[in-house]
């Protein structure tokens, strides 16, 4: 065999005969290093299969592996020419579309999303639908890996507001300084206390009107954990995780996180799609991965009636159920354009009246006893 075949091999998924992933992701620093040095505009989609794994348990394999197929050809021919296509994963595409903004991305996706809905994949009519994440390489997203985190924070949310739909990510600025998932991604991997405090600093400023957010909720349940007896590496814990809770914000779009009244439906189901897009984020950093199930649980209620799982009672992580009083808190006591923050005593009052319902039954009065004997300079002195 051939030198240029063999090599071909390496670079083709055998399936469906595009660009593999290790092929894509050479293709694609190279295409970022170009563009950035041109201006040309660059935009990078992410098709992903939905409910693929139970399409392949109901009619096995062979029939998974025609439909990844006839994907395949379909995306070929609706990218544009220069376009890189590629299998991303088990059931994940990726296009490459130099020349290409994040408007006529969104467009291009859509199309896509249509095409494949309507097509058949089987002569006894199974279909398939996808959920689309598209993302532009611009000011504030300038290097590969931002990109690719972007566009999985985009396609998550897509996926979480109920799939089959498109959805975008568009780089943001916050402070005068880069919150694009890449400056993200780099803080988190550098693990340290105080890297992880300025991501914090950097996300709580897209929300206008929650300085201090992260910082707050973290003293908050690192008290609670230290009141409750917990051991020190616990309390440090969930000092970081409190510190972490809401990165995922940084794929919720500007718009509605700075809006200036109540959220509407849709909206709020789109905010309430940022504990899934924190995960997808720390998830990236393996010494984080103890942080897991605060970043992604910490808005379950103890009745049930939480997201994003509706885990009910002690079936939500520790670690959560404790983040969950020390935000709630801070949420109550802050101001928002709507409405002024409650008193101090007020909101206890409410956790109090909410244990069992919202709150864990042991931890809600905990924390109301904790908070009434203590005071803010008080937690920031202990956490110094």
């Amino acid at each position: 065999m051939s030198q240029d075949r063999l090599i071909g091999l390496i670079d083709t998924d055998l399936l469906t005969g595009l660009d593999n992933h290790r092929r894509f992701h050479e293709r694609l620093e190279q295409e970022v290093r170009r563009c950035a040095v041109s201006g040309e505009a660059l935009s990078l989609l992410l098709i992903d299969v939905d409910h693929f794994q139970e399409y392949n348990r109901q009619y096995n394999h062979i029939e998974g592996d025609n439909a990844l197929k006839q994907i395949a050809y379909l995306l070929s021919i609706s990218v544009p020419e220069v376009a890189i296509l590629a299998r991303y994963g088990g059931e994940e595409f990726v296009a490459l579309v130099p020349q290409q903004g994040i408007q006529e991305a969104a467009v291009l996706a859509e199309a896509i999303r249509q095409k494949i809905a309507a097509a058949i994949f089987e002569e006894n009519g199974r279909i398939l639908t996808v959920s689309v994440g598209c993302v532009e390489m611009g000011t504030y997203t300038q290097e590969a890996e931002g990109l690719v985190l972007g566009v999985e924070l985009a396609v998550s949310r897509a996926k979480q507001l109920g799939r089959n739909q498109v959805c975008r990510f568009d780089s943001v600025e916050g402070d005068g300084q880069s919150v694009d998932p890449y400056q993200l991604h780099r803080y988190i991997k550098d693990g340290s206390l105080a890297t992880i405090q300025a991501l914090a600093a950097a996300v709580d400023a897209k929300d206008a009107y929650t300085q201090g957010h992260s910082r707050r909720v973290a003293l908050y349940a690192a008290a609670l954990a230290r009141y409750v007896g917990l051991p020190k590496d616990e309390v440090d814990l969930i000092f970081t995780t409190g510190t972490l809770h809401d990165v995922g914000k940084i794929g919720v779009p500007d718009g509605i996180l700075n809006k200036p009244g109540r959220l509407e439906d849709d909206e709020r189901a789109i905010m309430e799609t940022h504990p899934v897009l924190g995960e997808v984020i720390v998830r990236k950093v393996p010494q984080l991965s103890a942080t897991l199930p605060g970043v992604r649980h910490h808005h379950e209620r103890w009745d049930g009636k939480g997201y994003p799982d509706k885990l009910v009672g002690s079936n939500i992580p520790q670690i959560a159920r404790i983040l969950a009083l020390a935000d709630t808190f801070d949420a109550m006591t802050s101001d928002r354009p709507y409405r002024k923050g409650m008193g101090k005593e007020v909101a206890l009052q409410e956790i109090a009246r909410n244990s069992g319902v919202q709150f864990d039954p042991e931890l809600a009065p905990r924390f109301v006893e904790m908070m009434e004997r203590m005071d803010m300079e008080a937690l920031e002195v202990r956490a110094a």
